[in-house]
């Protein structure tokens, strides 16, 4: 979606269209730079409010606001894990997602970021939606880990991502002590 466009023609040089674009599924604000005559592929988002209406048996009942007409849902979940969820971030192919879930003991004495932590990848595609893929770390509780130090880096895997140039593959950065020996 773009927020924002600059057209800037410098004199004689080419022109350059500045956008300051958001994706509407993470919500991220990026700027790019592109050329006035390249081409772009038109999406167009349709929003339109409905209201409950009734449960029927499983099923609810919608009302779309403007034209009344009626959507059924099923009142089926699939939730994908349990747990006090820290991040939730989807494949670039949607297929898959990886979650990263703070685990028990819970700990008064040191921060968030030092609680049990799991990371794993579910399946995001209908068929098999929550199941287990893969269980990527499970960090325990660092309680004792370099107490004088408030800046001292956790030990294991801290930040995980999605590569954008290859489907359905993540990668991992590792504190620079602990990555030699893994």
């Amino acid at each position: 979606y773009v927020l924002d466009r600059d057209l800037n023609t410098p004199g004689n040089w080419r022109a350059i269209l500045y956008l300051k674009l958001k994706n509407l599924t993470t919500g991220s604000i990026v700027d790019e730079r592109v050329h006035p005559d390249d081409k772009v592929d038109i999406v167009y988002l349709d929003t339109r409010d409905f209201t409950y209406s009734y449960k029927d048996g499983d099923d609810y009942v919608f009302m779309d606001a403007e034209t009344f007409e009626q959507v059924t849902l099923d009142g089926k979940m699939s939730p994908l894990t349990t747990g006090m969820i820290r991040s939730f971030v989807p494949s670039p192919d949607g297929e898959y997602v990886m979650v990263q879930t703070i685990k028990r003991p819970f700990s008064y004495s040191v921060p968030i970021t030092r609680f049990p932590l799991r990371t794993e990848i579910r399946d995001a595609r209908d068929a098999n939606v929550g199941s287990l893929v893969k269980v990527l770390s499970e960090l325990p509780l660092a309680d004792e880990e370099d107490l004088l130090d408030p800046d001292a880096v956790r030990k294991g895997p801290r930040q995980y991502a999605w590569r954008a140039d290859a489907i359905s593959l993540h990668t991992t950065r590792m504190p620079h002590k602990h990555a030699a020996q893994t």
